[in-house]
């Protein structure tokens, strides 16, 4: 996608894969010391990550939302995920926000029909069964890693 020269100066592409590379750096840094300052570098970069994925489906939402109020809201929504969990430190309020957009991002995938690109269909449903295993992985893991502390 960045070999094109139109990708590399979208800036909501760079700013897409600078988040994906701050998901990287922190989640290595988080893992390996478990300190809560790495923790932010790890799940910050992935609120900051999914609204630049629901920013990049305005037009979905073109008929019913201006471009300005979509934008606002996912400036909103984004503040309020960041500040919210930075004020409180509880785990719970980013998965509860992550969550929610992850959410409105897989919503508004599914309005959106390619009947001319079967293979970004098979994607999208591709990367909702991806997200849906995730989740159903991650709760295992949570739920085993409290009953069975090591």
């Amino acid at each position: 996608a960045l070999c094109h020269r139109q990708a590399r100066e979208d800036i909501a592409v760079a700013v897409i894969f600078s988040s994906l590379i701050g998901v990287g750096f922190g989640s290595a840094l988080f893992h390996a010391t478990m300190l809560y300052k790495y923790e932010l570098l790890d799940e910050l970069p992935m609120l900051v990550y999914i609204c630049c994925c629901l920013f990049a489906k305005e037009e979905i939402v073109m008929p019913y939302v201006s471009k300005t109020g979509y934008r606002f809201i996912l400036l909103a929504a984004l503040l309020f995920s960041t500040c919210t969990y930075l004020l409180l430190a509880i785990y719970e309020v980013f998965v509860a926000c992550f969550t929610l957009l992850v959410l409105m991002d897989t919503a508004l995938s599914l309005t959106w029909s390619a009947r001319t690109q079967p293979e970004a269909v098979w994607a999208r449903n591709a990367a909702i069964a991806a997200i849906v295993s995730a989740k159903v992985l991650w709760e295992v893991e949570v739920q085993y890693c409290s009953t069975y502390p090591s």
